[in-house]
């Protein structure tokens, strides 16, 4: 089975490297999300941001020299 995938990638990389060289950085664009370390932190940055920022007291922190809508 894998010397049937082996022969089928060879001669697909001897035929076309440029479509093979595409697939190869797209499966590793897809899958290295799912494997990176920092997908775990990023997740956790993303919980501790609040989603409306600065929040519901912005016109407090507008100073009058400044249009605060």
């Amino acid at each position: 089975m894998s010397a049937g995938i082996g022969a089928f990638l060879r001669n697909a990389w001897n035929k076309e490297p440029v479509i093979m060289a595409s697939c190869g950085i797209g499966l590793v664009g897809a899958i290295l999300p799912f494997i990176s370390p920092l997908t775990k932190y990023t997740a956790m940055l993303n919980a501790a941001v609040p989603y409306n920022y600065p929040g519901k007291h912005w016109r407090s922190l507008c100073h009058s020299r400044f249009k605060c809508n």
